[in-house]
């Protein structure tokens, strides 16, 4: 009976709030390599409403704390949010479901209920979840590199490992394999390679001026 009780109790215990972003969290100034992502995940055709820049920011400076990750990835995070839903930090899938006919995929990188246990992140707070997310690619890095090739480097390795981190296992592995979130983020950054040059690399010169045209010519 006491455990039928303390079952009950849980049961119909509220559910704990969700952690939703409502304002920045940082305050720098966006620098102009953040403002070209910025603008070019505002392009995303997945929104249903405009995403606030702010927290677009604060979705992309989470991969600041991935020191490994290549800065020629900047703007993962996004291309991955814009495709998985839109930037919608409370979207639920409409493809798998649970006995109770709950979504299983949840928030804004449409992560199953694995990700609590594994990562310990509640799945709804964006912020958290974008780095689990990041997290768990960083976790297929060596066993990419095992598989597919310790040749494997930088970018080619973080994207190998990206494409394992996201799909089902597959024989053989998906050593050939480039995620539809990455062909995303390549299409996005030929704008901002175009306006600020490529990382490490000089920006483009601007055009030269026009001569004006002489009087009675």
């Amino acid at each position: 009976m006491r455990n039928l009780l303390i079952l009950l109790s849980f049961a119909l215990a509220p559910a704990p709030a969700a952690a939703r972003w409502t304002a920045p969290v940082t305050t720098a100034p966006a620098t102009a390599l953040e403002e070209a992502i910025i603008a070019q995940a505002l392009t995303c055709n997945r929104m249903r409403k405009k995403a606030d820049p702010a927290y677009l920011l604060d979705l992309l400076r989470v991969e600041e704390k991935f020191d490994e990750m290549p800065h020629t990835l900047r703007g993962m995070v996004l291309a991955a949010a814009c495709a998985e839903s839109g930037f919608d930090q409370d979207a639920k899938g409409d493809r798998a479901f649970d006995k109770q006919g709950r979504a299983k995929a949840i928030g804004v990188l449409q992560q199953w209920p694995w990700f609590e246990g594994a990562y310990q992140v509640d799945r709804t707070d964006p912020l958290a979840a974008a780095e689990a997310w990041l997290k768990h690619i960083q976790t297929h890095l060596a066993k990419t590199q095992k598989r597919c090739g310790r040749h494997l480097k930088g970018e080619t390795l973080w994207v190998r490992a990206w494409a394992h981190a996201i799909s089902a296992p597959r024989k053989g592995g998906r050593c050939l394999e480039t995620p539809k979130h990455y062909q995303r983020l390549q299409r996005w950054r030929k704008t901002w390679y175009a306006e600020l040059g490529r990382p490490g690399m000089p920006a483009p010169s601007p055009p030269p001026p026009v001569p004006a045209l002489e009087a009675g010519r």
